[in-house]
């Protein structure tokens, strides 16, 4: 049986490296993790790179396990940086927003979480002078929270964005604090 499959890899020039095969696929992995979010997605990505570098495919629990992993490096490095590119001030204000912390200024000046993520809603005169109102107040809050978050590629940015989206209050409160601080700045730049 050894032999069988010795014969078919030689025949077919395939790599059966496996240290070369990891590393490879660790390396793959992680640059696609900074641009994809699915796992699937990262998945198709390693298999299509082995098959050109003529690799012999692993078991594909394995493939998963590698994926998620680069998946949540790549995640955990981004929230990580933003965390530590904001100011203590800049991190208040995310919990004030939150409602993690109550505001010592005027609670009108800030935008609840809920508010934030608000759609526009009918042009009526009313609801025109309020959407004006909470531009500015988003504005005014951008200004204070503006960090560059160009080392994020923009998709994964869209994505990190919509995920703060769909998050709400209690999603927020009970992630941890990197993660939280990182959607939530994300979501006040990027905009939505």
């Amino acid at each position: 049986f050894p032999v069988t499959i010795r014969l078919i890899r030689k025949y077919l020039k395939i790599n059966s490296n496996k240290k070369e095969r990891r590393n490879i696929m660790k390396i793959t992995a992680l640059e696609t993790a900074t641009k994809k979010e699915n796992l699937a997605d990262i998945i198709n990505v390693i298999i299509e790179e082995l098959v050109k570098l003529r690799f012999e495919l692993p078991a594909f629990q394995k493939l998963v396990r590698l994926s998620r992993a680069a998946r949540t490096v790549i995640n955990n490095n981004n929230y990580f940086e933003i965390y530590s590119r904001l100011s203590d001030d800049q991190k208040q204000l995310i919990d004030i927003t939150l409602s993690l912390e109550k505001s010592s200024d005027n609670d009108n000046e800030y935008l609840s979480w809920f508010l934030l993520k608000q759609e526009p809603k009918k042009p009526t005169t009313k609801n025109i002078k309020n959407f004006v109102n909470y531009v500015n107040r988003l504005k005014s809050l951008w200004q204070k929270i503006n960090i560059n978050l160009d080392f994020i590629t923009h998709v994964r940015l869209e994505q990190l964005r919509d995920e703060a989206i769909i998050a709400d209050i209690d999603d927020m409160k009970s992630m941890k604090l990197i993660k939280r601080y990182a959607l939530a700045t994300i979501l006040i730049v990027t905009g939505k």
